[in-house]
């Protein structure tokens, strides 16, 4: 608002000096001291003038971007060098996509070697209880030729059973301790590679160079599901935000659209009717990768708005017992005190409904 500063003066009390001159008092009697002219005074004064324009009054609410569905990623081992950066920010990727991996060295041999080993004794395995099987057969039909007599002093059935079953533990043996140390190595692999766990986007990817070696349990990258993201406002002005309206909400400078939806409609629990405060969930229209958990940003709710209002700055404004006014400099250089009647006020303006025309200037300061 335009303002501008003027210098007013006052007259204040006159004191007279008097000067010596003819007398009827004896030259003897010493004279009484004379008035004296005091200093003409100066005020110094800040004007504004009174405009015209639109005045807007809004309530703005502080919220904070809030990732519905998010999954953070993180190499579990740390001093390895970089095999592989598969994405970058603002990627979609869906599950099971391999996004990151670290150098692997001998892991990848001893990985496959492991599962040639598995292989190798898993077919063993069968081998082993296909042959049982066979000659547990051949067994019995040889017993049924025996002799009573005869059949006595044979190995029984259980017995040759027993003997084959030796043969088939010890391949079992094997192949479970195989079976163990294939799950380390993969689990040691698992350590060194990042997979998406869910369909998202690439929110987070920490900066690196050529030559930077991993850090350990520290989130890499991070995926949300920015379908479903959102902002949330724990706010006592809910009541402005009803569900089903748009709204925009402003982060960093930037501009999001958002549509305020219901509790129940994101299957959570319904707010306390009597809560003072309530949570007010604002679900972004269009998906946003330039967000990060945790960015605040503002909501601002027009509540109210006047057309080609005269309006001054509300600093100039006083009221009193219900009794508005301002006041203006006089042709005399004096304040004078002018009633007006106000209406909307936005905080720094306040709009004049009647008492002042436009072009008008009054104090300010």
């Amino acid at each position: 608002m335009n303002v501008k500063k003027v210098i007013a003066g006052a007259l204040l009390p006159l004191t007279l000096l008097a000067l010596p001159g003819c007398s009827m008092l004896p030259e003897e009697e010493e004279f009484r001291s004379a008035p004296v002219l005091r200093d003409y005074q100066q005020a110094e004064y800040t004007l504004t003038p009174v405009l015209r324009g639109d005045l807007e009054l809004t309530q703005s609410i502080s919220c904070r971007y809030e990732p519905v569905k998010e999954e953070k990623l993180s190499f579990g081992v740390g001093g390895l060098y970089f095999a592989g950066i598969y994405v970058e920010r603002g990627d979609y990727v869906t599950k099971g996509t391999l996004l990151a991996e670290l150098q692997m060295g001998s892991l990848k041999d001893d990985i496959e070697n492991c599962e040639s080993e598995i292989a190798r004794l898993e077919m063993r395995l069968r081998q082993a209880n296909e042959m049982t099987a066979l000659t547990l057969n051949r067994h019995k039909l040889y017993l049924q030729t025996l002799s009573d007599e005869a059949r006595k002093n044979a190995q029984t059935l259980e017995e040759k059973r027993a003997e084959l079953d030796l043969s088939i533990q010890s391949i079992s043996d094997s192949l479970m301790i195989q079976q163990m140390r294939r799950k380390e190595l993969e689990q040691k692999r698992a350590e060194r590679q990042l997979v998406a766990g869910m369909d998202g986007t690439v929110m987070y990817l920490r900066s690196y160079r050529d030559g930077d070696t991993s850090t350990e349990n520290s989130t890499f990258i991070t995926l949300s599901d920015t379908e479903s993201s959102m902002f949330t406002a724990e706010t006592e002005f809910f009541d402005i935000l009803p569900v089903g309206e748009e709204f925009t909400v402003v982060c960093s400078k930037v501009e999001y659209p958002v549509r305020v939806v219901s509790a129940e409609e994101l299957g959570l629990p319904a707010p306390d009717a009597d809560a003072k405060k309530q949570t007010v969930y604002l679900k972004l229209l269009e998906p946003a990768v330039d967000l990060e958990s945790g960015d605040r940003g503002t909501v601002s709710v027009l509540l109210d708005s006047r057309q080609g209002a005269l309006y001054v700055n509300s600093k100039a404004v006083s009221t009193v017992d219900g009794r508005s006014f301002v006041y203006v400099l006089g042709d005399d250089g004096l304040r004078h005190m002018v009633d007006v009647e106000i209406g909307l006020s936005t905080g720094s303006q306040t709009e004049i409904v009647s008492g002042l025309n436009e072009g008008d200037e009054i104090i300010l300061a």
